[in-house]
C-alpha cells in the first residue's frame, strides 16, 4: 500500500477518485464494468456513447456494453472501477499426502495460487490477431444469417461479430471478458509405488526393488476459460498465446539398490 505520494491538488473528486494513490493499494486493475451485449442497433443507437470520436458507430449488435457509472452518456476513463487484482498471486497453497501399507507407498501433492488475474490477448483474445488464425472458440459468434445481406437477421453466439481488432470499437476494453480470475487449484503429482519383499531379492545381493508410476498435472481446477491454458503463468509474453499449454506427463520406473 501507498501511504503517502506527494503531488498537486486534485482538480475535482473524480480526479481524486481515478488519479489519487495515497491510501490505496498498489495490486489493483481499473476496469470497464461489463454490462452485458448490445441486442439489435436501436440499443446501439440509444446507448451512452463509448467509442470515443467514432460514437457508436463501430458497434454492431453483439458487441459488449459497459456500465455508465457516472451517469453523464459518454462512457470513458472516468466510468473506470478498482475491480480486478493484477497479474501476482496474493495467496499460494498446497497440500501434501503420504502413506504406506505393506510395501506400497503413496504421494500426493495438490499446489494453488488465488487472488491474481490474468489478462487474455492477441492470439488468445483478438480475432485474426496479427491477420493470422484464431482460436476455435471464436466461432460462437454474433453473426447474420445472410453474411452477403445486411438486413438479415442477426443469430447470437457468445462472442462479438467476426472482424479485424482495427475496427472492433471497444470490444477489447479492460473488463471481466478478458481480465480472468486466474485462483486454481492442481494436482501437481501423484506417486504409486511397490517394493518387493526383502526374502524375494537377498539372495541376488539386492537390498531393494522398488517399483512406481507417476503422473504430472492431471487435474486443475480453475475458470473454464483460464483451464484450458496454464493459469500459473503470470502476465506477460505468456498471456498472448506465444506458449504451449500444460501437459500432462506419466512415468513407469523402477529402483534397484544393491
Amino acid at each position: 500500500m501507498n501511504k503517502y505520494i506527494e503531488r498537486g491538488p486534485f482538480v475535482n473528486n473524480t480526479d481524486k477518485w481515478r488519479s489519487g494513490n495515497g491510501w490505496r493499494w498498489s495490486d489493483v486493475v481499473w476496469g470497464y464494468v461489463l454490462d452485458g451485449q448490445f441486442q439489435s442497433y436501436e440499443e446501439i443507437a440509444n446507448a451512452p456513447i463509448q467509442g470515443g470520436n467514432f460514437g457508436n458507430s463501430q458497434l454492431f449488435p453483439g458487441d459488449f456494453k459497459y456500465k455508465d457509472v457516472n451517469g453523464d452518456g459518454v462512457i470513458d476513463g472516468n466510468d473506470m472501477q478498482p475491480i480486478f487484482y493484477n497479474g501476482t498471486p496474493k495467496m499460494h497453497y498446497g497440500l501434501t499426502l503420504n502413506a504406506g501399507y505393506k510395501g506400497f507407498d503413496f504421494n500426493m501433492l495438490w499446489q494453488g495460487a488465488a487472488n491474481y488475474t490474468i489478462r487474455f490477448r492477441e492470439v488468445y483474445a483478438e480475432v485474426f490477431a496479427f491477420g493470422l488464425n484464431t482460436p476455435a472458440y471464436f466461432f460462437d459468434r454474433w453473426h447474420q444469417e445472410d453474411p452477403y445481406d445486411p438486413n438479415s437477421a442477426w443469430v447470437p453466439g457468445k462472442w462479438p461479430a467476426t472482424r479485424f481488432v482495427t475496427n472492433a470499437g471497444t470490444n477489447y476494453l479492460e473488463s471481466e471478458v478478458w481480465r480472468k480470475d486466474a485462483s486454481y487449484l492442481r494436482l501437481k503429482s501423484i506417486q504409486l509405488g511397490y517394493t518387493l519383499p526383502h526374502r524375494l531379492v537377498q539372495n541376488m545381493k539386492i537390498e531393494n526393488v522398488r517399483f512406481y508410476f507417476t503422473a504430472h498435472n492431471l487435474l486443475t481446477i480453475a475458470d473454464s476459460f483460464v483451464k484450458p491454458f496454464d493459469p500459473e503463468k503470470i502476465e506477460g509474453a505468456y498471456n498472448a498465446g506465444f506458449s504451449y499449454p500444460l501437459t500432462k506427463s506419466f512415468n513407469l520406473g523402477i529402483n534397484v539398490n544393491f
